[in-house]
């Protein structure tokens, strides 16, 4: 993945202000798989595009119904497979 430049994406911080998610559990997230390792910098900061925001969104609306972390892996799984056969689903 190409490294992008700070005013390609969001840092940390303001990606925990878009999705109302904790710093912490951010990198949490990335650590165990549920959001991709970020680009970085030349500074070597994290920096998150759109793409990232809708998941983190989402995995944060999916916790708070209550769905468990494994569930949550799941059904990224699946989006992130678009081509699989439904009856897999």
């Amino acid at each position: 993945m190409a490294k992008k430049s700070a005013a390609d994406g969001h840092a940390i911080g303001a990606l925990g202000k878009l999705t109302g998610v904790n710093i912490e559990t951010i990198r949490y997230y990335e650590r165990i798989g549920l959001l991709p390792r970020p680009a970085r910098t030349a500074g070597n900061r994290r920096t998150y595009g759109d793409t990232d925001v809708r998941r983190l969104a989402f995995v944060r609306k999916a916790r708070d119904l209550g769905f468990p972390i494994e569930t949550v892996r799941a059904l990224l799984d699946l989006a992130d497979q678009p081509e699989r056969p439904c009856d897999e689903v």
